[in-house]
């Protein structure tokens, strides 16, 4: 972390961003529909296992921490130990022998990394400690990447929660994270904005004995960042060739969920998307078949609408989307382009792109998955 206000690259804003000025990135109409489809898939978590065999934690924690966070961090801890039933260890010292032993790192298992505290590149690689002077750690750090490459090779599945500048750097194919800063991002070192206590009350939040996807806790993040009082999105960054990892209580609680004011626990995105076709109305109503036909039933009451339609040299599409769904579209198609938070449900032109229908037998018409690349570009994340 740094004492410094989060850092943001303003070359592309303004009325006359320099994009402007180069031509407009394209994907092809039946690339955009199954890339919707796909997101949709792999938000909601089809197929994938309710609970785990086991999930452990692991908290590094330097003794030399200098930012104050070690309370929070006990709180998280608490979360996860006493009313989610998960194993939790606070250490910084290599604990993938222990999770080995207790074979913590096979198939229907989930590995929990956290880590809160200060971030650097070194070697073009996130470098975390407890103690930084003047851009060099002062006492013990690590290389994360380094240290847990073992890991990320093995059968679980892995998910990171990050508090640190930079944290966006640790991300890798397999595996899923969630962060506080992106790759080129400072992070603030007020406590009273700390990604850590966030994740903490998010957890609390949920806590209504329902599994939800990571993909699901932080697009409900995203709707409730000002009660948070994060200062800007969380970084969510899907695994690649996968879906959302689960989180369910491996333990009975009956300890009652904090109360966050929102204006929606739904948060949607408005975005757009160029499509090279030169699409006509016809189009669009094969759109409105095709995606009520092989979107997941778990969808229903999350509709996507199309908000505008433009014919420029190419066809322009104005969608209306739930985030948990915009999350997991892929970063690397530049013809998508984010808008903006959409804080209500009316579409201009009233229509709808998918109706739900309510059956499981959907889920078994879906076609193979396709390959995905990494999440689709979010607020505090650089471009390429």
């Amino acid at each position: 972390m740094s004492s410094t206000k989060r850092s943001r690259s303003t070359s592309g804003t303004g009325p006359r961003p320099s994009r402007s000025l180069q031509p407009p990135k394209k994907l092809k109409y039946s690339v955009f529909k199954q890339q919707l489809r796909q997101a949709a898939c792999d938000a909601f978590a089809a197929g994938h296992p309710a609970k785990y065999d086991q999930v452990n934690v692991v908290m590094m924690h330097f003794d030399n921490d200098d930012m104050g966070v070690g309370g929070q961090e006990d709180e998280l801890a608490e979360t996860f130990e006493r009313e989610y039933g998960f194993v939790v260890e606070k250490t910084v010292g290599a604990v993938f022998t222990k999770l080995r032993t207790r074979r913590a790192l096979e198939k229907n298992c989930l590995v929990i990394l956290v880590f809160s505290g200060h971030g650097l590149i070194l070697n073009d690689m996130l470098e975390v400690g407890g103690t930084v002077y003047r851009n060099v750690f002062l006492g013990n750090s690590l290389s994360w990447k380094g240290a847990w490459s073992a890991l990320f090779k093995c059968s679980c599945s892995v998910l990171q929660i990050l508090d640190c500048c930079h944290a966006a750097e640790a991300t890798h194919p397999s595996v899923e994270t969630l962060a506080a800063a992106s790759p080129k991002e400072k992070e603030s070192s007020s406590l009273t904005s700390s990604f850590t206590q966030a994740v903490y009350e998010q957890l609390q939040f949920m806590d209504a004995g329902k599994a939800f996807s990571v993909s699901e806790f932080a697009a409900s993040m995203i709707a409730h960042r000002d009660a948070l009082g994060l200062i800007t999105f969380p970084v969510y960054i899907k695994r690649r060739g996968g879906s959302s990892i689960v989180l369910n209580k491996l333990a009975d609680s009956t300890k009652p969920g904090l109360t966050i004011k929102a204006k929606t626990n739904n948060p949607r995105i408005l975005l757009a998307a160029t499509v090279e076709e030169d699409l006509t109305e016809k189009d669009l109503d094969d759109l409105k078949v095709y995606i009520a036909t092989n979107i997941p039933y778990r969808l229903k009451g999350l509709e996507i609408t199309l908000e505008s339609f433009r014919k420029t040299s190419s066809s322009l599409l104005i969608i209306n989307l739930p985030a948990v769904v915009w999350l997991q579209l892929p970063t690397d198609q530049e013809a998508y382009t984010y808008i903006t938070v959409a804080s209500t449900f009316t579409s201009s032109m009233q229509q709808t792109l998918i109706a739900m229908p309510n059956s499981p037998a959907l889920l078994a018409a879906l076609e193979p998955r396709l390959p995905s690349g990494s999440e689709n570009i979010k607020p505090g994340q650089p471009s390429k």
